[in-house]
């Protein structure tokens, strides 16, 4: 029997998200008369018994009841300092397709195609986006058996969903359900992929050429997008032709040198915002950026008064939207990952693993502080069960409530409750 806990390097992970209010509500009060403070909280369940295989820094997507994940590591910590960074042993070279109704999963061998399509598909820390039943992936890096080489791949591919998921479990051909677009702008890896009105949006990331391994002996050559790319898709068919058409960058040298970040989608109905969290390095100290940047698609703000203290490294994340009270806000919650402080005073500039679940509130104007907080982020009472999180993905299962694609607050189980 094991225990498995997120579907990144240790597989799943169940999490009850509870109301706390400090009072029950009273039943004839509408939601909007009654100012509660915005406390609910997470547990973590192991499911026990299941055996999915641990993967983290991967792409996926989601159908009915089903996930599709592709690419990433099996392996957890690459190396710092050594020529076996990133080997090639390590890489998902399958097509994974996991049944949340029963936990059993079913996977395809990336070996029926061509190296040049399997090697972008088997890489890490791609960037992608799922705009219907498609799934978007830009970049990626990994082991490029064409050149020989370590790379960032310079492909944007598109994927039929429900297709390559009856494919993967009928073990039919991969193929057509895969479009690949070569274009030297994709060549990104450690950036994050969002939409806004059918424009979608590289943020940050790095083009990454070469093994790595530790300076002075690096034997790579880094190059920082240090922008926000736009692009649109025109998808035919999977193996037609589909973009990138109307391209475009807007450019940020001190702002956006970030890559392994955060970028969460919060929607308004004054219009959809990106925020843009934590990320590494500044240019002039290896500490992340800790002031939270907003893009509406056209702008940016920097929120330099403020200081992001959790989870400022690539983590699992989820939002609740608050239609209870009508306020407009949303809480993201970062769960785990790397951050520079594990509680509300201990600083560490290494930046470790943490075990710390963090909540920032937002509007549409950008951080905000709803009655009954202690300020625009906060500190959950709970944890992470160990120092998980890091390139590890939130996923909901079927029938949870969402309002503006986060979690409905006002359907959050009041005092005891669960959403998968």
């Amino acid at each position: 029997m094991c225990q498995r806990y997120a579907i990144s390097l240790v597989s799943v992970i169940l999490l009850s998200i509870n109301s706390l209010w400090a009072q029950q509500p009273n039943t004839t009060q509408s939601p909007a008369d009654i100012l509660s403070p915005w406390y609910f909280h997470v547990e973590f369940e192991p499911i026990i018994g299941e055996t999915v295989p641990g993967y983290h820094s991967f792409a996926y997507a989601t159908h009915g009841s089903k996930w599709l994940i592709i690419g990433g590591r099996t392996n957890g910590l690459h190396g710092l300092n050594s020529n076996s960074n990133f080997e090639t042993e390590y890489s998902n070279n399958n097509i994974i397709v996991v049944d949340t109704t029963d936990w059993q999963w079913s996977a395809a061998s990336l070996n029926q195609l061509s190296l040049a399509h399997a090697d972008p598909l088997r890489s890490t820390n791609m960037q992608f986006h799922q705009k219907g039943d498609k799934l978007y992936i830009a970049g990626g890096y990994g082991w490029d058996s064409t050149n020989a080489m370590f790379a960032t791949f310079p492909y944007l591919i598109s994927v039929d969903v429900p297709g390559l998921i009856t494919a993967v479990e009928n073990g039919d051909s991969l193929s057509p359900h895969l479009g690949f677009y070569l274009d030297s702008t994709m060549a990104v890896c450690g950036g994050e992929m969002e939409e806004i009105n059918d424009t979608f949006y590289i943020v940050g990331g790095h083009k990454f050429e070469g093994r790595y391994n530790d300076v002075p002996n690096g034997q790579f050559t880094q190059t920082y997008t240090n922008a926000i790319r736009s692009f649109t898709i025109v998808d035919i068919e999977p193996s037609g032709p589909f973009g990138p058409f109307n391209q475009s960058e807007l450019v940020d040298t001190n702002n956006l040198h970030r890559r392994d970040l955060n970028v969460v989608k919060l929607q308004f109905d004054e219009g959809d915002r990106l925020a843009i969290l934590g990320g590494v390095f500044k240019k002039t100290e290896n500490l992340p950026y800790t002031e939270p940047i907003y893009f509406n698609g056209q702008s940016r703000q920097v929120f330099s008064n403020q200081n992001q203290r959790f989870s400022q490294y690539t983590s699992a994340s989820f939002t609740v939207y608050d239609d209870w009270s009508n306020t407009g806000t949303s809480a993201v919650v970062l769960l785990g990952g790397m951050g520079t402080h594990n509680n509300l005073n201990n600083y560490d500039s290494l930046v470790p693993f943490v075990n710390t679940v963090s909540q920032m509130y937002f509007n549409v104007n950008g951080p905000t502080q709803p009655f009954g907080t202690s300020g625009w982020e906060e500190l959950s009472l709970r944890t992470m069960p160990g120092l998980l999180g890091t390139n590890a993905v939130f996923l909901t299962g079927n029938g949870v409530n969402t309002t503006h694609s986060a979690l409905s607050r006002a359907n959050l189980p009041f005092g005891q409750g669960r959403t998968t």
